[in-house]
């Protein structure tokens, strides 16, 4: 009897271990948790047509590719939360950083969508793309990131990156305009070491 008994506790003690391997929160000067998106991902636009690829953080930096400093966005899939950063995009969008050396991905967690606007949120997924196609656009339909990265739901989370996966800043919610010029600098600074 003692011995089922400890061989259930073992098995208890392993899946709690082994579900807390799987998530990680994003930490300011840690590198940024490992998440791969294989349903969906990254939006791809060549040719006037659109197509899917997975999406892997390694590009965020650490795999040695492209050099840059990256604006991470992770958004629910609904206007409220899309709207909670908006100052900030349309600041990184004025700014005009230069391509090789900044990117902003914007990962849509299609998951976190109203019920029954999942095809508006891929549409417009659509029409931001062709409106940002320098931008890396990635649609999470399973909300992966969200919980991997264990955020908040109806939200937006911001975190700027180093071109060698290190999370310079983060924040979940809106930036408040001290915060955005925070961003900014850093960015900034990123750009001028690369």
């Amino acid at each position: 009897m003692n011995y089922l008994k400890a061989l259930f506790h073992s098995a208890i003690l392993l899946i709690a271990v082994s579900s807390l391997s799987s998530h990680a929160e994003i930490s300011v000067g840690k590198p940024l948790p490992a998440l791969q998106i294989n349903e969906d991902g990254e939006l791809l636009l060549s040719n006037d047509n659109f197509s899917f690829a997975a999406w892997d953080s390694k590009v965020l930096g650490g795999d040695g590719s492209k050099p840059r400093v990256h604006t991470l966005q992770y958004v629910a899939g609904r206007q409220k939360a899309s709207d909670l950063n908006k100052p900030l995009t349309d600041t990184l969008a004025e700014m005009n950083f230069p391509l090789e050396k900044h990117l902003v991905t914007t990962i849509v967690n299609i998951d976190d969508a109203m019920w029954g606007t999942a095809g508006f949120v891929s549409a417009e997924l659509e029409s931001k793309k062709r409106l940002y196609k320098h931008s890396s656009i990635v649609a999470d339909k399973k909300g992966d990131g969200q919980k991997t990265w264990e955020l908040s739901k109806k939200n937006s989370a911001i975190a700027i990156v180093s071109s060698r996966g290190k999370v310079l800043f983060f924040k979940e919610g809106a930036l408040n305009a001290k915060e955005i010029d925070t961003v900014l600098g850093i960015i900034t600074e990123q750009i001028g070491e690369l």
